[in-house]
């Protein structure tokens, strides 16, 4: 796992609004997501990249005065950390 995060918040703000989000299948088991958000954050970057867990795959977030954008590939699987392979359900 890599995960990087700078984060400048308003401490007397606990504003947060889901604006608009968005996801879809690329393949059978990774999918797509896209969101817009309102917080209580003055500044915020967040990279992580992570495998071998529940919905692996890559995220970016930036967000500046209150506003974020979100954008990430990840898997819908959950990860099975006894059989190190992801979980199947009959």
């Amino acid at each position: 796992m890599i995960y990087l995060n700078l984060n400048i918040r308003n401490p007397w703000s606990n504003r947060f609004e889901n604006v608009w989000n968005n996801s879809k299948p690329i393949t059978k088991n990774k999918w797509w997501s896209i969101q817009i958000l309102k917080t209580d954050n003055w500044f915020r970057f967040e990279f992580q990249y992570t495998v071998m867990q529940d919905h692996a795959g890559v995220g970016v977030e930036f967000g500046l005065l209150g506003w974020e954008f979100h954008i990430g590939v990840h898997d819908s699987r959950h990860w099975n950390y006894t059989d190190k392979c992801w979980e199947t359900y009959d």
